[in-house]
């Protein structure tokens, strides 16, 4: 129920930045530890708000939202969700400066997730 409310904060675009900003937020900490036991239509509900916020005209949002986005790619996987996939595609090919940003952020932060986990295993090799 908490994702429900933080999702519909985040994607109601007549909210302040701030709002929608800190419920984003503390949406990507409450989806680390709930995101495997939720119902797959709450997953897929979630999935859906996101999206469309890639495109947000505040670059903080789109930020936020591809944070979020990155985390539930850790969780889930890309596979589980074949929308980003089709999502990123458009929003590199729009002509939309937001919706082209968006999507390079959210790039961004999976390489940045991808470089620290490579960091790690490293890391947990030569201690072994």
């Amino acid at each position: 129920m908490c994702g429900f409310l933080l999702t519909d904060n985040i994607s109601i675009v007549g909210k302040s930045v701030e709002i929608r900003q800190a419920a984003g937020l503390l949406l990507k900490n409450n989806l680390r530890d709930a995101y495997k036991s939720m119902a797959p239509v709450n997953q897929q509900y979630i999935k859906s708000e996101l999206l469309p916020c890639l495109g947000a005209a505040d670059r903080n949002i789109r930020s936020t939202v591809g944070t979020i986005i990155s985390v539930v790619v850790q969780l889930w996987g890309v596979l589980g969700w074949p929308e980003l996939l089709q999502t990123l595609v458009s929003c590199l090919d729009s002509n939309d400066i937001n919706h082209m940003e968006g999507a390079v952020e959210f790039l961004q932060c999976c390489s940045e997730a991808v470089m620290q986990e490579r960091q790690s295993c490293r890391i947990q090799r030569k201690q072994k």
